[in-house]
């Protein structure tokens, strides 16, 4: 008979290896990186360089489009800093080009828990809580399966038309401060490496 920390040990072999092949499994049936880039991300130049420059290691590497565990997947080797900033900046970039409607049902919208948790780790109050109410009206929890959250629209038909307005009069300031805090914090938003993306 096997002694407990044997099967232990036996347990977290398997499990490990579980998690691999299913890690695989899902890299090949639905991610496809075809291209390569490599990033040197330093000092100089994020002083010369926007947010959308600064963190396009993620944009170039990170999907929206095929589901919560890919999308966790692709921003795991990421510090907390840049997942922040990127999640912020994606809200912010949806919104500014159409509404919360399009941030939310578009598949953009599987990073709204990050930026709302962005914002607040930054202090962005304003801007978070127009995050929030446009999540309470979506039955306070979009889900992050694009095609469920499609149902939650049709079911809840939510309007965003006050909270774009109110979004208008701060995102000016948001984006200010979100660069303050990249050149706060330059040392979290260095990269230098070569990595797979999808290119989009």
């Amino acid at each position: 008979m096997l002694s407990k920390n044997l099967f232990n040990k036996f347990k977290i072999f398997f499990l490990g290896n579980f998690i691999k092949h299913l890690i695989e499994f899902y890299e090949k049936k639905f991610t496809v990186k075809k291209k390569i880039k490599e990033f040197q991300i330093d000092e100089k130049f994020i002083n010369e360089n926007s947010i959308f420059e600064i963190i396009e290691p993620l944009s170039f590497s990170v999907s929206f489009w095929h589901g919560i565990f890919v999308y966790k997947k692709d921003l795991f080797f990421f510090n907390k800093e840049q997942k922040y900033v990127f999640a912020i900046y994606t809200y912010i970039n949806e919104v500014s080009n159409g509404s919360h409607w399009q941030f939310h049902f578009n598949s953009t919208g599987i990073v709204w828990e990050d930026a709302l948790t962005g914002l607040n780790e930054l202090g962005l109050t304003k801007t978070s809580e127009i995050l929030l109410e446009s999540v309470i009206r979506i039955y306070g929890f979009p889900s992050k399966n694009i095609t469920k959250r499609k149902k939650q629209f049709l079911k809840f038909k939510p309007r965003f038309t006050d909270l774009d307005q109110r979004f208008y009069q701060v995102v000016e300031v948001t984006l200010i401060k979100l660069n303050e805090y990249i050149r706060l914090n330059k040392e979290k938003f260095y990269f230098k490496e070569e990595i797979n993306g999808y290119g989009f």
